[in-house]
């Protein structure tokens, strides 16, 4: 199953082992790849077999599940598996690359994935397995947690990928004894993550992935809590000087969509920040004027 391949730590070869076919130099088994790694818009390689990515997601998800019937649950291997294949997929979406069926699968062993992640805090006596193995219930937590959201991603479940995000990993919580926190991720990691995960949907060029940014309550949240890191989202796929303008061609214009660019300002407009800007702090500043 693979397994020998992340237990080590290095470069897996697991996403790529699911194909018997031998793809072209420079591209995957499921198309060509650019160099930010994402799927290639120009399509996919007539060398890949139709049912790859469906096998791909369905074997991680089993990878995933066989990690948490070890002892002690080897979360650690699991979350790389998975994140190794959101990332050889690139962003997909529904009705996309990935069947309904490995859907299905792969989204009910996410769910799987995430009972474990609560079941990891069970406290254990001192000879558990989990003690002797110095990994703690809450290392384990948030393995668990990335691994479903990694697989959530892999199947195009993206919105369902934030909501875990914010709900688990968030806000640090304690067990209903109060006797131990929750793992957790830093706010920075958090907003981070969040912020390049709504862009690159954004910046996937597809209607869904832009509608989901566009109406999702995580883009609303770091708009108000980080500002420019909010902007990002909307911003990172933009040229960032005047040669690249020049050169970029008129179908890739950030601007040339019909409706978004119109949405985006109206969201903005929306937005109240939790840090409000000063325009007077703002003027005394750039002039060198002590407000004191």
């Amino acid at each position: 199953l693979g397994l020998a391949d992340f237990d080590g730590g290095g470069a897996s070869g697991w996403p790529t082992e699911m194909s018997a076919v031998t793809a072209p130099k420079n591209e995957g088994h499921f198309g060509a790849f650019d160099e930010a790694g994402g799927t290639s818009r120009r399509g996919t390689s007539s060398t890949a077999s139709s049912a790859s990515p469906a096998a791909l997601v369905c074997g991680t998800s089993l990878l995933c599940m066989v990690c948490t019937k070890m002892v002690p649950p080897n979360a650690s291997v699991a979350n790389r598996a998975a994140k190794a294949c959101a990332a050889k997929l690139g962003v997909v979406f529904p009705g996309g690359t990935v069947s309904v069926a490995a859907t299905s699968v792969c989204e009910q062993v996410a769910e799987k994935l995430l009972k474990e992640a609560s079941a990891s805090f069970t406290l254990l006596n001192v000879s558990s397995p989990i003690s002797a193995s110095h990994r703690t219930p809450a290392t384990i937590h948030v393995e668990l947690v990335e691994a479903a959201v990694w697989l959530l991603r892999a199947c195009g479940k993206h919105e369902r990928a934030i909501e875990v995000l914010y709900d688990r990993l968030q806000q640090p919580k304690k067990t209903p004894d109060g006797s131990v926190f929750l793992g957790f991720w830093s706010q920075i990691k958090y907003e981070s993550y969040t912020a390049t995960h709504l862009s690159e949907l954004w910046g996937s060029g597809e209607d869904q992935g832009c509608r989901l940014v566009l109406e999702s309550q995580a883009t609303r949240r770091l708009l108000e809590s980080n500002s420019p890191l909010g902007l990002g989202v909307f911003t990172a796929m933009h040229p960032q000087n005047e040669a690249q303008w020049k050169s970029m061609v008129a179908r890739d214009d950030p601007l040339a969509h019909p409706s978004y660019p119109l949405q985006v300002v109206e969201l903005l407009k929306s937005i109240n920040p939790a840090v409000a800007y000063d325009d007077n702090r703002a003027t005394q500043d750039n002039l060198g004027i002590d407000s004191s």
